[in-house]
This record gives structure tokens, C-alpha cells and sequence, in this order.
């Protein structure tokens, strides 16, 4: 399946958040999953892995070469917005929320590795305290380690 271009589509319901995944190149019908408020989601390049965020602050991770929910998170109290796959190492999914917290979870363990809140470029240590990020984290990149 990683050669083929998958489709996913949840503009078709989006009140339920029903995301449909198709294969384009056989139009076939790979997975469908229901109830969710989906926010977000990243296709892995190492599996047929995909991760997703929810409005109810669940980060999950799906395997939809197998139909099989591999792995899930939770951020309390936000919705998660963002979410990517770490590129310089396989099994590790990063998600961000609406309130500018970013965590890193390790899908092989299924635990928090470490979180990032509150931070933001500044200009001098006053500013880190003075103006702290709060707002949603929209975008994540992952870029491979080039040493």
C-alpha cells in the first residue's frame, strides 16, 4: 500500500467526523472510521501508519494496512491541532494543541516522552515570562537528523 496514493477524505460527514480512506490507484476501500471530531492528521513514510487529532484532545495513532487502532493519547482540557511523525526516528508521533502545548509520545511504549509548553521565540529572557505562548499549535515539522 505505501506505493499507492491513499485518499482521506471526512468533508463528508464532517458532523460525525467519519474519515474514509480509499486507495486511488484500485479505488479501493480501505478503512473507515467513525465518531471521531478529527482536527488533524499525518501519514507515517516508515508503515501504513496514520495519527490523528481529535477536538476531545485524543492523539491516534492507526494502522490502516491492518484496520487496527495501534495506539492513543490525551491531552486534558485541549484539542489537539497538529500532529506529526518524528522523521529522524521511527515510532515516535508529536502532537500539539490548542493551547500551544506540544508533546512527544512514543508509540512502541505508548508514554509521554517529554512536553513543550508555554515557549515561544523571543528576544530576551524577560519576554519568556512576560509573554508566554498560549495559542493553538497549528503546524508541525519534522525534519530527518542530517548528521
Amino acid at each position: 500500500r505505501s506505493s499507492d496514493l491513499l485518499i482521506f477524505d471526512n468533508a463528508s460527514d464532517a458532523k460525525s467526523g467519519t474519515l474514509n480512506a480509499t486507495a486511488a490507484r484500485r479505488s479501493e476501500h480501505l478503512v473507515e472510521i467513525e465518531n471521531k471530531q478529527i482536527l488533524c492528521m499525518v501519514c507515517s513514510q516508515y508503515r501504513d501508519l496514520i495519527a490523528y487529532g481529535t477536538s476531545d484532545g485524543r492523539v491516534v495513532v492507526y494502522n490502516y494496512g491492518s484496520d487496527a487502532e495501534v495506539a492513543s493519547f490525551r491531552h486534558d482540557g485541549a484539542s489537539v491541532t497538529a500532529v506529526s511523525f518524528r522523521s529522524d526516528r521511527d515510532g515516535v508521533v508529536v502532537s500539539g494543541t490548542s493551547h500551544g502545548e506540544i508533546a512527544v509520545w512514543d508509540i512502541a511504549t505508548r508514554s509521554l516522552e517529554g512536553v513543550i509548553t508555554r515557549t515561544k521565540q523571543v528576544r530576551s529572557q524577560d519576554e519568556v515570562l512576560d509573554q508566554p505562548h498560549t495559542d493553538a499549535v497549528h503546524t508541525l515539522i519534522s525534519f530527518p537528523n542530517t548528521q
